[in-house]
């Protein structure tokens, strides 16, 4: 245990007579702006503003169609079912899911017209 304190003394005096046989430094800051462009070169000139380029103009939205500008409230098809569904499984990860369902319109045009709508759909999933 006693080589620990003797490594740490000689590497200080190792240090410190390294330092001491060196050229003699200053700390100081003096003349400091003179010295520091021509050093730089080139990194010590202003830099130059750069404007960003202006961005494309957003997209138009698409024209409506032409049945719908005629008679606006012909987008209106807000409707409600109500039916079944079956769930049928045909091997370990298949299944067969098919549903029934009658919708009936809630507001115009489609009570005005009397739609009545039966849909059938028989998804597979795999």
């Amino acid at each position: 245990m006693r080589i620990l304190p003797l490594i740490a003394a000689s590497a200080f005096l190792f240090v410190s007579a390294t330092a001491q046989a060196g050229e003699a430094r200053s700390l100081s800051l003096n003349g400091v702006d003179q010295k520091l462009p021509g050093a730089l070169g080139k990194a010590a000139e202003t830099p130059k503003v750069v404007e960003a380029p202006k961005p494309p103009d957003p997209p138009k939205p698409p024209e409506p169609p032409k049945a719908v500008e005629a008679a606006p409230a012909t987008r209106d098809t807000t409707t409600v079912g109500f039916g079944v569904r079956g769930h049928f499984k045909l091997g370990d990860k298949t299944w067969l899911r098919p549903g029934l369902v009658f919708a009936i319109p809630v507001d115009k045009p489609m009570t005005d017209a009397k739609y009545k709508i039966l849909q059938l759909d028989i998804p597979f999933a795999f």
